[in-house]
C-alpha cells in the first residue's frame, strides 16, 4: 500500500504522463492496463551493481589508481578509494544509483584519478532495465494504487 506522498507522486505521473505512456486513454476504464504500463521494464536507470561487475570495470585500468590513491595519505580521494577497496573485499553491492556515489565519481574525474570515459563505462555497466514505478522511486503498482491515485 502506497503512502499518501507516494499516491501524490503517482497521481502526478498519471495526470502529466511525462513519458507519454498514454494513461489518459486507458483511465478510468482500464486501470489494469495502466498498472501493466507502470510496471513494465520499458526504461533504464542506474542501479546498484554487484561487486564482481565493479571489479571487472576496475580491472580495465582504474584499480591501480584507486589502490595508489588509497595508500597516499595526502590524496584528496583517499577516503573514498579506501571505501571502494573495502567494498571490493567484502563483496557488497556498489550503489551507483545514489547521488553521493555519482558525486564521488565526479570528484575522481576532477582529481584525475579516473577519466570521464572510465566513469561513463562504470555508469553504463550499472544502467539496467527499470519500470516507470522504479524511476519514480515507488514500489510496483497495483490496481488499487492506480484507482486511489486517480
Amino acid at each position: 500500500m502506497l503512502t499518501p506522498a507516494q499516491i501524490a507522486t503517482l497521481h502526478s505521473e498519471l495526470s502529466a504522463d511525462p513519458s507519454g505512456k498514454g494513461y489518459a486513454a486507458l483511465l478510468p476504464a482500464s486501470p489494469g492496463s495502466v498498472v501493466d504500463l507502470l510496471n513494465a521494464p520499458t526504461e533504464t536507470m542506474v542501479k546498484a551493481i554487484k561487486t564482481t561487475t565493479a571489479q571487472a570495470w576496475a580491472a580495465t585500468g582504474p584499480y591501480s589508481a584507486i589502490v595508489d590513491a588509497a595508500s597516499n595519505l595526502q590524496h584528496p580521494c583517499r577516503a573514498s578509494c579506501l571505501v571502494l577497496r573495502d567494498s571490493f573485499a567484502s563483496g557488497v553491492d556498489i550503489h551507483l544509483e545514489r547521488a553521493d556515489m555519482q558525486n564521488m565519481l565526479a570528484g575522481w574525474v576532477s582529481a584525475s584519478l579516473i577519466t570521464a570515459a572510465q566513469r561513463d563505462d562504470l555508469v553504463s555497466r550499472a544502467t539496467q532495465s527499470a519500470s516507470r514505478m522504479e524511476k519514480l522511486g515507488l514500489p510496483a503498482a497495483t490496481i488499487n494504487d492506480v484507482i486511489g491515485a486517480m
